[in-house]
């Protein structure tokens, strides 16, 4: 499990600093200030999440398999959900 998840954190982490790039150098002189905000935010968030399953994978073995599952669905979930929202 903890394998799967430490992907999870490096692909979502990298997409992160891609959408942020893309954000600061394409996107900012095609669109308004607040959508030049929604997209820096949601990039910024993302990326948190990445460091967030860092941290789930670092307990991985310490805590319960279930429980380690449920955390791990929720912060992918809550990302794509917040993220995708902005």
């Amino acid at each position: 499990m903890q394998r799967s998840t430490l992907a999870w954190a490096a692909f979502i982490g990298m997409l992160a600093v891609a959408l942020g790039a893309f954000g600061a150098h394409g996107v900012e002189q095609r669109v308004d200030a607040r959508a030049y905000h929604n997209w820096t935010t949601a990039a910024n968030y993302q990326f948190y999440h990445a460091l967030a399953l860092l941290g789930l994978a670092a307990v991985d073995g310490r805590i319960a398999r279930r429980f380690f599952a449920l955390v791990r669905t929720l912060f992918l979930t809550g990302m794509l959900l917040f993220c995708g929202s902005l």
